[in-house]
């Protein structure tokens, strides 16, 4: 498997866009899509780092086969203790300190800003933290459809509360992926206190 098709691979397995990818290895979005298509291969720097990047979510290339892409099961402790360590900053905080919605403005030539949240540097820690502690779900969309297909209706605080580690770690994905798509999604997730749940059903599945 050449390098592009290590690329091509590894943005399905995690769901993530080439912009994604390219904020993770700190290069452009156009050098990935250039190695993406073959039209220029990486420097070692950055062949490094892509590595270490597979390294951290848990995917492997399989060298016995090429055509595989393996994603190896065991959850990073660390990851999860660092997740965990933001329960006492979730029971605490208010959600207007979490997030300040920024009103709709006019400038002098008429063009409109529509509104917009501003998470506070706190919580914007715990996305980080998620971020690099590895647990990233791939395929979660996928995987909530066929698990949950009434996502949009169903009690999610519900299903946090048996849920097993595999299906904790989707649901949290979702929450924090779908930021992405709708601006408010994660003050939502704030105030209906499902950050907080999940991190208590991963520190109860952990002990």
């Amino acid at each position: 498997m050449d390098f592009s098709q290590k690329i091509r691979h590894i943005r399905e397995k995690l769901n993530i866009s080439q912009e994604d990818l390219a904020r993770a290895l700190n290069v452009s979005c156009a050098a990935i899509n250039e190695w993406e298509n073959s039209r220029r291969k990486p420097a070692e720097t950055s062949q490094a780092a892509f590595a270490d990047f597979c390294t951290k979510h848990h995917v492997v290339f399989d060298t016995a086969d090429d055509r595989n892409l393996t994603a190896l099961p065991a959850p990073e402790p660390m990851g999860v203790k660092s997740l965990c360590s933001f329960i006492p900053c979730f029971e605490h905080m208010s959600p207007d300190e979490a997030c300040q919605w920024v009103e709709m403005k006019k400038n002098k030539n008429g063009v409109i800003t529509l509104p917009y949240p501003v998470y506070s540097d706190d919580f914007l820690k715990f996305i980080s933290a998620f971020y690099q502690s590895g647990l990233l779900a791939g395929n979660y969309q996928d995987e909530l459809n066929q698990r949950i297909p009434d996502w949009e209706t169903i009690d999610i605080k519900t299903v946090i509360e048996t849920a097993d580690f595999e299906m904790t770690i989707i649901v949290l994905t979702k929450l924090v992926r779908v930021e992405r798509f709708s601006d408010g999604a994660w003050d939502h997730a704030i105030r209906s206190g499902l950050f907080l749940a999940i991190l208590r059903r991963l520190k109860h599945i952990a002990e």
